[in-house]
């Protein structure tokens, strides 16, 4: 599918730029710019910050000027141009060479996901699994960043390394293009002149509902990996770096092809994301009661928040596909990335306060006790509304009877 390679190419540049922008900023001798250590790292949090701000800006773009994929391809050239400035530039041009990248990511990253609304929006039954290989495709860039891009900054130097990554997104632009007849027609105008739009309350009360639970769920999953390298470093050493990122690819794989076959509703299983999360905390607190050693214990917790974060992150966008107002439905998406930052905000506001975990516990088990009723409550709802519509249509039947 066109939409997912070229989401898994531009992750892959884009995470490759960023494990390598601080080295080449602070590195002195072989060709970075030499900076101090707190210049760069001042740096890297306003580029981050910008980062995520800038998807706003195609959000709006997308919903009512060039719709999403063109305002994709203008956000992949910029990336080209950023990407390949830092090949050329100097500390002079490096503002300009940075901002091109910010603005391509914030046209490029919120209009994917609005892309395959629009692929699936007949077959809503099909978004969990789309949605969950967006989610693979993420994981699968950013592991191969790594390799590909550190591998040709450390043997061919920084500049050829930015410089693939600027070839990497030319890679995404050529297989939009190429396969463009691939494409709903639908990506190709504004949202805001979609037809069949939906409910505006609806889809504003899911962006809400899922910006709320995206800032608690991951500012919980950073207080967590805060926990576990602030107080066992030691003993996360032993463990491998891979076990994140391989489970969750995992979890993706598998649940790609069981989304397909198995009808259960995507708030349970979002639900389910948040009962795994209580899970892997109550292993944790409970430590001393297992027959483990506490790297072992460690290792089981990985992988189950690694399951949850797959459940959680796939399909809530899953519920923003699905009832998102489709005329602001890059915004939409725009608002539940936005609210990842605001949980890496919190979670480092809270990063030196000693939490008990055991308050991870019962909120991860409320929350997801809570969403357990919504697909009740949509039930009910339905059910009411046919009874109305049969009292209404026996009515009329009556009066025409008479």
């Amino acid at each position: 599918m066109p939409i997912l390679a070229a989401n898994t190419l531009e992750r892959m540049a884009y995470y490759g730029f960023r494990a390598i922008i601080v080295l080449f900023l602070i590195d002195q001798s072989t060709g970075g710019f030499g900076w101090s250590t707190q210049d760069t790292l001042a740096f890297y949090g306003t580029f981050t910050a910008y980062i995520y701000l800038s998807i706003f800006l195609g959000g709006f773009c997308a919903d009512f000027v060039l719709g999403a994929y063109k305002t994709t391809l203008l956000g992949g050239l910029l990336l080209i141009l950023g990407y390949a400035g830092f090949y050329f530039t100097n500390e002079a041009y490096l503002n300009l060479a940075i901002g091109f990248i910010i603005v391509g990511c914030g046209l490029f990253k919120p209009n994917i996901p609005v892309m395959i609304t629009h692929q699936f929006r007949k077959t809503p039954e099909r978004f969990d699994s789309a949605f969950t290989g967006q989610y693979l495709g993420l994981n699968l860039g950013a592991a191969m960043s790594g390799v590909m891009i550190g591998y040709m900054a450390e043997t061919f130097g920084w500049r050829w390394a930015f410089l693939l990554c600027a070839v990497i997104v030319l890679m995404a632009i050529a297989v939009m293009v190429s396969q463009r007849l691939l494409f709903a027609p639908t990506t190709m105008r504004a949202n805001i002149f979609s037809e069949n739009k939906g409910s505006l309350l609806a889809g504003l009360g899911v962006v809400f509902l899922g910006s709320v639970l995206a800032t608690i769920f991951w500012a919980l999953f950073e207080l967590g990996s805060s926990e576990f390298y602030g107080h066992y470093a030691s003993q996360m050493k032993s463990i491998n770096a891979l076990v994140n990122p391989v489970t969750v690819v995992f979890t993706c794989v598998v649940t790609i092809f069981l989304w397909r076959y198995v009808r259960i509703s995507s708030w349970y299983k979002v639900a389910c994301s948040f009962f795994l999360f209580a899970l892997g905390w109550l292993v944790f607190t409970q430590k001393s009661e297992l027959p483990l050693a506490i790297e072992e214990v460690l290792l089981v917790v990985m992988v189950i928040h690694a399951v949850a974060e797959v459940l959680f992150s796939a399909i809530f966008l899953s519920l923003i596909a699905r009832y998102g107002y489709l005329a602001f439905i890059s915004s939409s998406f725009a608002i539940f990335y936005f609210a990842n930052s605001m949980a890496n905000y919190f979670s480092g506001q809270l990063s030196q306060t000693r939490l008990d975990l055991q308050l991870f516990v019962w909120l991860s088990l409320s929350i997801g006790a809570l969403l357990l009723f919504i697909p009740l409550l949509a039930y009910i709802r339905n059910a009411l509304a046919m009874s109305r519509e049969k009292q209404i249509t026996t009515s009329s039947a009556a009066a025409v009877n008479e």
